[in-house]
C-alpha cells in the first residue's frame, strides 16, 4: 500500500470491478479462484520449474497487481517490490491430491496488498505436482490457456536446451546460470486497455448503449434452470458431453454460419424448453479480446453480454441461428456501456449463462522435455451461480461442459442438460430446414426408451369404465390391501378411498387445483379427491423458484389446495404406489 503514491494508477475494467466487489463483499469466496494442477514425471527438474515461474513473474507486471481505494474509487497498479514466493512441499501422492483439491484452494485477500497469484510445487512419491491459482480479477481462462501454458513450455524447454549446451563445456557438473530468456512482453496490456475503456464513460456511444439495453431488455424475464429455490453457495458440479469438432465445423462452413452460433442456438432452445418459456433473457460470456493487441496478454478481459431468446415454433433452424447472430452483433456494437452498469440497471443477480471457449489455440497442457502434461482446472469449492454452459475444444471434440452448485443441481440434471444440447445440435445439423417444433431434445434411442418405459404392462380392462369406477371396484375387492406407501406410513385401499372422498368435499367442482407437495401419500389422496370432485389437478414442484410457481398458478388460473396434513416439503423420501393404483395415467389391475 505504501508504494502506490509513487506508482501509476489505472482504473479497473468493468469485469474486474464486478469480480472484485463480490470478493470484497464475501471475504471467504472462492468462486473467483482459478486453481490448476499439473502432474509431472519425477525426472522433470524442479529447480528449473521454479526458475521459469520467477522469469514469468518478472516479465508480467499483472502478476504484481494491487488494488487500492482512492478518492476516485478503486484503482490498480503494479507493485514492483511484490515478491511471488513459490512454496515447496514433500508429500505422498495421496496427500498431494487431497491438498490440491482441499486446502490449496483458499480465499484471496483482494484488498490486503498480498499477491493475487499462488504457485506451489509438491514432491510426491511417483509424481511431482505444480499448483497455481490466480484470482479472477487479474486473470481469465485465456490467461492460463494458452498464454501461460505456452509461455511456460517455451521458457522451460529453452532453458533446458541452453543448460544442456552449457554443460558440454569444460566443467559440465557446473553449468553456468544463464540469462533469463524473457517472453515477449506486450507494451499494451490490461492496465492500458482499462485506461482506454474508462475514457468511453459519458460519451455519446456510452449513452446510446445504455439506451439500447434499457429499450431492449428492461421487461425481459431472465430465467433460471435451478432445481431448487436455494441460492446458497455449494460445491461446483461439472458434467460434460462431446461432439466431433470436424463434423460441426464442416456443417457450419456448408451453411454459412459458425460453431459458436450453432451452440448458442442449441443452448437457448434447450433452456427455453426446460424453463417452459419461449421469450427470456440469459447471459452470453465472451473472452473480451476483440482488440488484437490483447490476444496474448495476461489479464481479466471477460465481458458479459445480456441476450434475449425468442423461440418461435414455426421458425426454421437456420433462421433461428441467423436471429442469434443478428442480436449478438447488436450487443457487440453497443459494448461501450460497461456490463456491470447494465446488470445494475436491470437488477440482474441470478441468470443462466453461455460461454463459447472452443478456440483451436487453447492449450490446456504444458510440453516439457518433449512430453505433454495436462493442466487440469480444479473445481472451485463454493459457488452460488445458476447453470453455466461452457463450450471447449478438447482432443478434436467440442466439449459441452455444464456447471452449477450442488445446492441447486444434481449431477444427473446437469448431465441431462448437456446431453440435450448435444442432441439438439445433432438434430439441427440433420434438419437445417426443419422448424424448431420438429427439433427434439431426445435422441432416437432416448425416445424409444421413454416409449418403452411409459408403455408399462398392458392390462385388460373395460374401456367403457372410468379410472374412478375401476378404483372403486378394487377398493371393494381388496379394501385392506396396501395401496400407497411413503417414508412415514402406508394406506390401504379403504383408507385411500375414505380420505380422498372426505377431501373431495373441500374441492370446488370443475376447477383446476394446484398441488404443491413433496412425494408423499397425501399427494395421492389429493389427486383422487380432486378427480372425485370432477376437477383437474396441476402439480407444482415444491423446489421450483417462487416466480415459476406463480407463473404456473396464473397460467392455469388454479385454485390453491385446501389445507391438509403432510410431511415437510424438505422431505426427500419417495413414496411408492402399489398395484392396482399406478398413477394418473395408470391402469387398474383387478386382483
Amino acid at each position: 500500500m505504501s508504494h502506490y503514491e509513487e506508482a501509476e494508477l489505472y482504473p479497473l475494467l468493468p469485469s474486474q470491478l464486478g469480480v472484485l466487489l463480490e470478493s470484497i463483499k464475501d471475504s471467504q469466496l472462492t468462486r473467483y479462484n482459478l486453481p490448476c494442477i499439473t502432474r509431472l514425471d519425477k525426472d522433470i527438474n524442479i529447480e528449473r520449474l521454479i526458475e521459469v515461474i520467477h522469469i514469468l513473474s518478472t516479465a508480467h507486471k499483472e502478476w504484481h497487481t494491487k488494488f487500492v481505494l482512492t478518492n476516485d474509487g478503486i484503482r490498480q497498479y503494479s507493485d514492483k517490490e511484490m515478491e511471488i514466493v513459490v512454496k515447496r512441499h514433500v508429500m505422498s501422492d495421496d496427500e498431494a491430491e487431497n491438498y490440491a483439491y482441499g486446502n490449496f484452494i483458499r480465499p484471496f485477500d483482494v484488498m490486503g496488498g498480498q499477491p493475487l497469484v499462488r504457485w506451489e510445487i509438491i514432491e510426491g512419491e511417483k509424481h511431482n505436482y505444480v499448483l497455481h491459482d490466480f484470482h479472477h480479477s487479474i486473470a481469465d481462462g485465456i490467461t492460463y490457456s494458452p498464454v501461460l501454458t505456452r509461455e511456460f513450455s517455451d521458457i522451460f524447454n529453452r532453458r533446458q536446451t541452453e543448460s544442456n549446451q552449457a554443460s558440454l563445456g569444460d566443467n559440465p557438473s557446473q553449468a553456468p546460470i544463464l540469462q533469463h530468456p524473457s517472453p515477449n512482453t506486450p507494451s499494451y496490456g490490461m492496465y492500458e486497455y482499462a485506461n482506454d475503456c474508462s475514457k468511453l464513460i459519458g460519451t455519446k456511444a456510452y449513452h446510446d448503449a445504455k439506451k439500447f439495453y434499457h429499450d431492449n431488455f428492461c421487461d425481459t424475464e431472465f430465467i433460471t434452470l435451478s432445481q431448487t429455490a436455494s441460492n446458497q453457495a455449494g460445491n461446483l458440479l461439472r458434467c460434460s458431453e462431446f461432439i466431433p469438432h470436424d463434423t460441426v465445423e464442416q456443417w457450419c462452413t456448408e451453411h454459412a454460419t459458425s460453431s459458436n452460433l450453432l451452440f448458442m442456438a442449441a443452448f437457448t432452445l434447450v433452456a427455453g424448453r426446460l424453463a417452459r418459456n419461449e421469450k427470456f433473457g440469459y447471459v452470453a460470456l465472451n473472452h473480451g479480446r476483440l482488440d488484437k493487441r490483447l490476444a496474448n496478454v495476461y489479464g481479466m478481459f471477460v465481458t458479459s453480454a445480456v441476450m434475449s431468446a425468442d423461440i418461435t415454433s414455426t421458425q426454421t433452424v437456420l433462421d433461428f441461428i441467423k436471429a442469434g447472430r443478428k442480436q449478438m452483433m447488436s450487443v457487440i456494437r453497443h459494448r461501450s456501456c460497461p456490463f456491470n452498469e447494465v446488470f445494475n440497471d436491470l437488477s440482474l443477480e441470478q441468470y443462466i449463462s453461455f460461454n463459447f471457449l472452443a478456440m483451436e489455440k487453447v492449450q490446456e497442457h504444458v510440453i516439457l522435455d518433449g512430453r505433454t502434461f495436462p493442466v487440469e482446472q480444479i473445481s472451485r469449492r463454493q459457488v452460488s451461480t445458476d447453470l453455466n454452459c461452457d463450450i471447449y475444444y478438447t482432443n478434436n471434440d467440442f466439449e459441452i461442459r455444464c456447471e452449477g452448485p450442488d445446492t441447486r443441481f444434481t449431477p444427473a440434471y446437469l448431465h441431462m442438460v448437456g446431453k440435450a444440447i448435444a442432441t439438439v445440435i445433432e438434430h439441427m445439423m440433420q434438419q437445417p430446414d426443419a422448424t424448431l417444433a420438429d427439433i427434439s431434445l431426445l435422441s432416437d434411442t432416448q425416445s424409444q426408451q421413454l416409449v418403452t418405459l411409459g408403455t408399462g404392462e398392458i392390462l385388460e380392462y373395460d374401456a367403457s369404465e372410468t379410472w374412478l369406477s375401476l378404483f372403486a371396484r378394487q377398493v371393494e375387492k381388496t379394501p385392506d390391501a396396501i395401496a400407497v406407501v411413503d417414508h412415514c406410513s402406508q394406506m390401504t385401499y379403504r383408507e385411500l378411498d375414505e380420505a380422498s372422498s372426505a377431501y373431495a368435499e373441500t374441492i370446488t367442482p370443475n376447477t383446476f387445483v394446484c398441488i404443491e407437495m413433496p412425494r408423499v401419500k397425501e399427494f395421492i389422496v389429493a389427486v383422487v379427491g380432486i378427480w372425485k370432485a370432477h376437477s383437474a389437478y396441476v402439480p407444482i414442484n415444491t423446489e421450483f423458484p417462487e416466480e415459476r410457481k406463480q407463473f404456473i398458478r396464473e397460467e392455469c388460473d388454479g385454485q390453491p389446495l385446501p389445507d391438509t396434513q403432510h410431511p415437510s416439503p424438505n422431505t426427500q423420501h419417495p413414496f411408492t404406489i402399489k398395484p392396482p393404483f399406478l398413477g394418473i395415467a395408470g391402469f387398474c389391475k383387478m386382483q
